[in-house]
Protein backbone atom coordinates (compact mmCIF):
# COMPACT_ATOMS: atom_id res chain seq x y z
CA UNK A 1 0.00 0.00 0.00
CA UNK A 2 3.12 2.51 0.82
CA UNK A 3 3.63 2.19 -3.31
CA UNK A 4 -0.02 3.12 -3.66
CA UNK A 5 0.21 6.06 -1.09
CA UNK A 6 2.98 7.97 -3.60
CA UNK A 7 0.31 8.29 -5.80
CA UNK A 8 -2.10 10.63 -4.08
CA UNK A 9 -5.21 9.50 -4.70
CA UNK A 10 -7.93 11.53 -2.96
CA UNK A 11 -11.49 12.28 -3.98
CA UNK A 12 -14.67 14.32 -2.69
CA UNK A 13 -17.38 12.37 -2.20
CA UNK A 14 -21.20 12.48 -1.18
CA UNK A 15 -22.06 10.30 1.92
CA UNK A 16 -24.92 7.73 0.78
CA UNK A 17 -26.63 8.16 4.29
CA UNK A 18 -26.40 11.48 5.15
CA UNK A 19 -25.58 13.53 1.71
CA UNK A 20 -22.37 15.20 3.29
CA UNK A 21 -19.03 15.83 1.28
CA UNK A 22 -16.38 14.10 2.35
CA UNK A 23 -12.77 14.33 1.32
CA UNK A 24 -11.46 10.27 0.71
CA UNK A 25 -8.20 9.12 0.97
CA UNK A 26 -6.99 6.05 -0.36
CA UNK A 27 -6.15 4.71 2.81
CA UNK A 28 -9.86 5.31 3.68
CA UNK A 29 -11.18 3.08 1.05
CA UNK A 30 -12.29 -0.20 2.03
CA UNK A 31 -13.39 -3.12 0.10
CA UNK A 32 -17.06 -4.47 1.71
CA UNK A 33 -19.51 -7.22 0.31
CA UNK A 34 -23.17 -6.08 -0.90
CA UNK A 35 -25.27 -9.05 -0.03
CA UNK A 36 -28.12 -9.52 -2.90
CA UNK A 37 -30.27 -12.03 -1.04
CA UNK A 38 -30.13 -14.07 -3.90
CA UNK A 39 -27.56 -16.26 -2.62
CA UNK A 40 -24.70 -14.04 -4.50
CA UNK A 41 -22.46 -11.48 -3.91
CA UNK A 42 -20.87 -8.34 -4.96
CA UNK A 43 -17.98 -6.57 -4.08
CA UNK A 44 -18.28 -2.66 -3.09
CA UNK A 45 -15.99 0.10 -2.06
CA UNK A 46 -17.00 1.77 0.68
CA UNK A 47 -15.29 4.53 3.37
CA UNK A 48 -16.18 5.71 6.46
CA UNK A 49 -18.56 8.90 7.03
CA UNK A 50 -16.63 11.07 9.59
CA UNK A 51 -20.30 12.90 9.76
CA UNK A 52 -22.67 10.50 10.20
CA UNK A 53 -20.28 7.35 11.32
CA UNK A 54 -21.68 4.99 8.35
CA UNK A 55 -19.78 3.20 5.87
CA UNK A 56 -20.77 4.85 2.65
CA UNK A 57 -20.25 3.46 -0.48
CA UNK A 58 -17.91 4.65 -3.25
CA UNK A 59 -18.60 4.37 -7.09
CA UNK A 60 -16.35 1.35 -8.63
CA UNK A 61 -15.23 3.66 -11.32
CA UNK A 62 -14.08 6.29 -8.81
CA UNK A 63 -11.27 3.62 -7.12
CA UNK A 64 -8.28 3.36 -9.10
CA UNK A 65 -7.36 0.02 -10.28
CA UNK A 66 -3.83 -0.36 -8.41
CA UNK A 67 -6.01 0.61 -5.14
CA UNK A 68 -8.67 -2.42 -6.38
CA UNK A 69 -6.08 -5.26 -6.96
CA UNK A 70 -4.58 -4.15 -3.19
CA UNK A 71 -8.25 -5.08 -1.74
CA UNK A 72 -8.58 -7.82 -3.71
CA UNK A 73 -5.76 -9.52 -2.58
CA UNK A 74 -6.42 -8.55 0.90
CA UNK A 75 -9.11 -9.88 1.22
CA UNK A 76 -7.87 -13.28 -0.69
CA UNK A 77 -5.21 -13.89 1.74
CA UNK A 78 -8.03 -13.61 4.49
CA UNK A 79 -9.89 -15.59 3.41
CA UNK A 80 -7.22 -18.12 2.68
CA UNK A 81 -6.37 -17.82 6.06
CA UNK A 82 -9.58 -18.39 7.20
CA UNK A 83 -10.23 -21.51 5.47
CA UNK A 84 -6.76 -23.12 6.41
CA UNK A 85 -8.34 -22.12 10.12
CA UNK A 86 -11.23 -24.37 9.92
CA UNK A 87 -9.30 -26.87 8.40
CA UNK A 88 -7.01 -27.65 11.55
Amino acid sequence: MAKLLRKGFQKKINCSHCGSRSSVAQEDVRLGVDWDGMGGNDYVFNFLCPACGKAASIPSELVPSAIKEYLYEKDRKRRNQDLSAAKC
